[in-house]
């Protein structure tokens, strides 16, 4: 029971398991499964902190995806995006939680990869959303002096 946890643990984290948690049969002491068991709550505690930061970053590229209109099924949206659109569903609590642990089509996962391209995405978004702001800013100059060349209060 142990042994399946740790390994699909460190499937959904994308890490590699160390081989001696592999090992099951050769000695099966009080210790040993007393350490298979501290592992066990490591990784649950591992997991529960990475499911956490990803569907925080998973909240900002969908508010941000939101604020710049980019629809995941558009030709604008690439296939990160209709990821990220699929990755959350509400909990009984109404609270958000990870439609899957693992990468799939529809749904990015936790593991190092799906940190890293959530990063980058909500860096991405923010640059692009501070550039659309400072344009509006710019044609609303503009649109201020063409105003005042007509002379229209």
């Amino acid at each position: 029971e142990c042994k399946d946890y740790i390994l699909e643990a460190h499937q959904a984290l994308g890490i590699n398991v160390d081989p001696k948690w592999m090992d099951t049969q050769n000695d099966l002491t009080h210790y040993t499964r007393q350490k298979f068991h501290e592992k066990k709550a490591e990784m649950k505690s591992e997991l529960s902190t990475r499911t956490a930061a990803v569907v925080h970053l998973l909240r900002d590229c969908q508010h941000l995806m939101r604020d710049l209109k980019i629809e995941p099924e558009s030709p604008e949206g690439t296939d990160l995006d209709r990821r990220i659109a699929g990755s959350l569903v509400r909990s009984k609590d109404d609270s958000f939680m990870m439609a899957s642990k693992m990468r799939s089509d529809t749904c990015v996962g936790i593991a190092s990869i799906a940190m890293d391209e959530l990063t980058k995405r909500v860096a991405d978004l923010t640059v692009e959303k501070k550039r659309r702001k400072a344009q509006l800013q710019a044609m609303g100059g503009e649109i201020s002096k063409l105003w005042e060349q007509l002379r229209v209060p």
